[in-house]
């Protein structure tokens, strides 16, 4: 979950000026979203408000836009990376719960190294 956490200020520093004027319009339509990433060892929910607050919390959430269920060592490797990590790893399962979690998870997946 540590790592989860680390991300949020990057996460926030990179979305809260983007939230202004036309292009912040487009982008507060994605917001809030919530995404459940569930290892063989925990899960952990990152929850990103509509003012581009970031946070991670320990469990699920009810109702979220993206579930990541993936080898912890290999969402590890990507959160640390932030690149796709190379071996024989069983790719994640990802499940969107929201047409909004889709769309957002398409254009995010590369930050987080999936």
């Amino acid at each position: 979950m540590s790592l989860l956490r680390s991300v949020c200020p990057e996460i926030e520093g990179e979305l809260r000026p983007s939230l202004k004027g036309l292009k912040g319009a487009l982008i507060r339509g994605y917001l809030p979203q919530t995404w459940v990433f569930r290892t063989e060892r925990e899960t952990v929910t990152l929850r990103v408000d509509d003012d581009g607050s970031a946070s991670a919390k320990a469990g699920g959430a009810e109702e979220p836009d993206v579930v990541i269920s993936m080898d912890h060592e290999l969402l590890t490797l990507a959160l640390e990376s932030r690149e796709s990590p190379e071996g024989d790893f069983e790719p994640p399962t990802i499940e969107y719960g929201t047409r909004k979690g889709r769309t957002a998870f398409k254009f995010l997946r590369k930050k987080l190294g999936l």
